[in-house]
């Protein structure tokens, strides 16, 4: 988990840089808070403990300002509902999607470990290990293809290397979601 530097003060885990985090550690519906983990596109994450099921998640909150309206809302909870039928050892699962009294969230399994980004900045991978890596996220990628769903924001940050050496690909289905989905679909001619 990032450090927490001050009360709300939080060490993004890409950029490094100090983020306040707006929700006080507490609950949203049924997820206990435990550690922020940062922004993401919309809003903040959390480390979360789902106490229905009993599971630690990766909990992003998107309040009611990240949305246009109604139909921006509306929109974003059919996107997760498709994302949330993807079914892969590579992909982190979306649990659960919502609404909550300021905004929406998305319940994510947890993957521990460092970015894609975090886990090659040390060197140069081992070629075996790179081809090891490449053919999980190609294969994650290929089968949410496969069903219809584009990633639209693969990077480094969108990956994780977990603690046993497996890629897990992030937030796949909800790019056009993230601050750079955005800008993209603005900037595209009507």
């Amino acid at each position: 988990d990032p450090p927490v530097e001050a009360p709300g003060q939080v060490r993004h885990p890409a950029t490094g840089a100090s983020v306040t985090m707006t929700v006080e550690p507490g609950r949203v519906l049924h997820y206990h808070l435990l550690s922020p983990l940062g922004p993401w596109g919309m809003g903040e994450s959390y480390r979360a403990r789902d106490t229905q099921v009993g599971r630690t998640v990766a909990l992003r909150l998107a309040p009611d300002s990240a949305f246009a309206g109604a139909a921006d809302r509306a929109a974003f909870l059919r996107a997760a509902a498709a994302a949330a039928a993807l079914s892969h050892p590579n992909l982190a699962t979306l649990f659960d999607a919502g609404e909550y009294a300021g905004g929406c969230y998305l319940a994510y399994e947890f993957a521990s470990g460092s970015t894609l980004g975090q886990y090659v900045a040390g060197g140069a991978l081992h070629p075996r290990r790179a081809g090891e890596l490449a053919v999980q996220i190609a294969d994650a990628v290929a089968d949410a293809h496969a069903r219809g769903i584009i990633h639209g924001d693969l990077r480094p940050e969108t990956v994780m290397v977990t603690a046993k050496g497996s890629a897990k690909v992030l937030e796949t289905g909800m790019a056009r979601w993230t601050r750079g989905g955005r800008a993209r679909r603005a900037a595209q001619p009507s």
